[in-house]
């Protein structure tokens, strides 16, 4: 074991990838709009009114309906969306601000994707 490298910050590690162009697996797992919230809308046109863990679904599905309206989504879809964000964060803070937005895209998500980069337009903006 070497120990110097797994003593490495994240950071580092995050940003080593990056020069080399590595993906990171942990990061590739998100299906094609994996994150789009399809199960919470599936379960509202069944007219479901909970999530299966005692709150009421967000009837709403703006990226700020279930925070506005203190409102759950799916768990299928409140469990992707913990992940999304935990990935995103952890690229933004590995120095990996364009891997973060295409990760949000890819997930269904280009909303986030374009609070992240300050919803510039075009290259280097949110667009994919």
């Amino acid at each position: 074991v070497d120990v110097a490298h797994a003593l490495r910050s994240t950071t580092e590690v995050f940003r080593d990838a990056s020069a080399r162009g590595t993906r990171l697996d942990a990061f590739d797992d998100f299906g094609k709009n994996e994150c789009a919230w399809n199960e919470t809308a599936r379960a509202l046109d069944a007219s479901a009114t909970s999530d299966g863990r005692g709150q009421a679904l967000s009837l709403e599905l703006d990226p700020d309906g279930p925070n506005r309206l203190n409102a759950a989504l799916h768990p299928t879809n409140a469990d992707a969306e913990a992940r999304l964000c935990r990935a995103a964060f952890r690229l933004v803070r590995g120095g990996m601000m364009d891997a973060a937005r295409e990760l949000c895209v890819r997930a269904g998500q280009p909303w986030r994707a374009a609070s992240l980069g300050g919803a510039a337009p075009g290259p280097g903006g949110f667009a994919p």
